[in-house]
């Protein structure tokens, strides 16, 4: 159900002087309030199973898949990243003796 809008009444000047400055914008009901009256409790259709029979079969096909992709893309990241973190380490030893010995 949507909210009921009423237009409101002016004059004919003021309508007017409106129509310059811009559209005229409707007054909305902000008090509407939906009811639950004919609300069953169900809203599943066909036959897709219940919850625990549509989560076995994700965890069983999809979460597997995912979870190989997933953890492919991590690793190939970690990869990656571990190149410049091992030069940032070697570098920070390197300062470190300069700064030791001097």
């Amino acid at each position: 159900m949507k909210p009921i809008s009423k237009f409101n009444e002016h004059s004919r000047r003021v309508d007017r002087e409106i129509s310059r400055a811009g559209a005229v914008l409707p007054k909305i009901d902000q008090h509407f309030q939906g009811s639950l009256e004919n609300f069953a409790g169900r809203c599943r259709h066909g036959d897709e199973g219940s919850f625990r029979s549509i989560s076995k079969r994700y965890f069983a096909i999809d979460a597997r898949r995912s979870f190989a992709v997933e953890t492919a893309v991590f690793g190939l990241i970690v990869m990656i990243v571990a190149v410049p973190v091992v030069q940032s380490a070697a570098a920070f030893l390197g300062l470190l003796q300069a700064l030791w010995i001097s």
